[in-house]
């Protein structure tokens, strides 16, 4: 317990840095895909992954309709859905990648919402509100945006990013948009002092958000060590595997680049 106390996050926020982008976590793939040019292709279905003896033929489907190619190295991050739907032929002793399936995907809505500076009684002097499950809230937390990063509302006002649903209650996350506003209004209200109707509202859900890293989840993690050792050439990566914040997601990007250039 001692040792606990020692290491605990006193900043009042998760640890690490925190950081964004001025338009959004958009601008990273955005930013690659300009760097990429006409490498990008989008809207685009890989139809069949194939090892031959010291390569993988790719065949897919798309806008300017089918196409093939043969590559020395193929990298893979997809979610852990589509890729238990993957068929990688040709690899002797695959595992069977169907059961990433079982990995827990709840579904998580969130509401960014803003307000007059004085319609929130609250200084939002802070990270955020994160809601402990003891305190049988209806929300999972609210971040307060305007405060961590610049830009995020106008001059004058505020914004708060809040998150509903998660394994503790996934029903909220399938609310229609005004019960979902009106449930993340009355915890505002309560917790920082909301005042008035928002100025502004942007509701967006995931009805498959962010995989659970639950005790057992190694054995997910082991299952992909072993789909790489089976299929030279073959990096598998995403938020299955590296983690979920965009720090991990980055240092996810920089490892598979780094195995590929590694053995290449």
């Amino acid at each position: 317990i001692r040792g606990a106390l020692k290491r605990r996050n006193t900043s009042g926020g998760p640890k690490g840095r925190i950081f964004s982008f001025p338009g959004g976590l958009e601008e990273l793939p955005r930013t690659l895909a300009a760097g990429l040019g006409s490498a990008v292709r989008l809207n685009t279905r890989v139809e069949s992954l194939r090892r031959t003896e010291n390569q993988w033929q790719l065949a897919w489907s798309g806008a300017d309709g089918p196409g093939a190619a043969s590559f020395a190295h193929v990298v893979v991050a997809l979610p852990a859905d589509a890729l238990a739907g993957l068929k990688f032929e040709g690899v002797v002793n695959a595992p069977d990648l169907t059961a990433l399936r079982a990995i827990v995907h709840p579904p998580v809505a969130s509401v960014f919402t803003g307000f007059a500076r004085g319609e929130v009684t609250h200084p939002l002097d802070g990270f955020g509100v994160l809601m402990p499950e003891v305190e049988q809230g209806k929300i999972l937390g609210s971040l307060f945006s305007s405060t961590l990063f610049p830009g995020r509302a106008p001059e004058g006002c505020v914004a708060l990013t809040t998150f509903v649903g998660g394994v503790r209650q996934p029903e909220l996350a399938q609310l229609g948009d005004d019960a979902l506003l009106e449930l993340v209004l009355a915890e505002l209200r309560r917790l920082v002092g909301v005042r008035a109707a928002p100025r502004f509202v942007h509701v967006r859900r995931w009805p498959r958000a962010i995989p659970q890293y639950a005790p057992g989840y190694a054995r997910f993690k082991e299952l992909l060590t072993r789909m790489e050792q089976a299929a030279p050439g073959l990096h598998l990566g995403g938020n299955a595997r590296d983690g979920i914040s965009l720090a991990n997601c980055i240092e996810s990007g920089l490892r598979l680049a780094a195995s590929v250039q590694r053995l290449s």
